[in-house]
């Protein structure tokens, strides 16, 4: 995966249903969004990706990592603070 120009960690473990609650929180928010590619990885990890015009958002529950993330090129603090990214 490409990386993106911002990365959060919404949610230190790995759930469903927080990951059902991002997603929700994303695509009611963001102006314009449509949902994209879901996937199930061999691991279990859910992977959902919105597109805006020709950038994306991707949020991952991951079960390698342990933690839902979220890799995106659009800026998302309004919804869940501050970028890890550098």
């Amino acid at each position: 995966m490409k990386n993106k120009e911002y990365y959060y960690v919404p949610y230190s473990t790995n759930s469903s249903s927080e990951f059902k609650k991002i997603c929700k929180k994303i695509f009611g928010s963001v102006r314009g969004i449509r949902k994209d590619r879901f996937a199930v990885d061999v691991d279990g990890s859910t992977i959902q990706r919105f597109k805006i015009k020709n950038q994306e958002i991707v949020v991952i529950d991951d079960y390698d990592f342990g933690y839902i993330y979220i890799n995106s090129d659009i800026d998302l603090k309004d919804l869940f603070g501050k970028s890890l990214a550098a």
